[in-house]
């Protein structure tokens, strides 16, 4: 007997604008948000790399979000103040990382 097919249902909060765009562009390809999701999230569970270069680059932009405001920047050396709750070795990797925004910038969409 073949083993019945599991699926695991999950919630997602999206910014309001953020659905807007992505169900826009979504519609155009004639694709819907589930498709979506379920084909990056396979993407990133067998090791693509550019799933898993995106998933890196959004793990770097919440950190940057998170120094916005705290006096650290990227490219500051072993400079290193306060960190709170960020993750030390993510954050001292973030300050030695070499500007490299224009290479990590997602495609533009269209």
């Amino acid at each position: 007997m073949e083993a019945a097919s599991k699926v695991k249902a999950v919630h997602v909060k999206l910014d309001p604008l953020t659905h807007t765009r992505f169900k826009a562009n979504l519609v155009e390809l004639n694709a819907s948000m589930q498709e979506a999701f379920e084909f990056f999230a396979r993407l990133v569970g067998e090791g693509n790399k550019s799933a898993l270069r995106m998933v890196a680059q959004m793990k770097r932009q919440r950190i940057k979000d998170a120094l916005n405001g705290t006096g650290l920047k990227p490219g500051l050396g072993g400079m290193r103040r306060g960190v709170g709750e960020l993750d030390e070795e993510t954050l001292y990797d973030l300050i030695n990382e070499e500007e490299a925004d224009d290479e990590d910038a997602l495609p533009a969409a269209g």
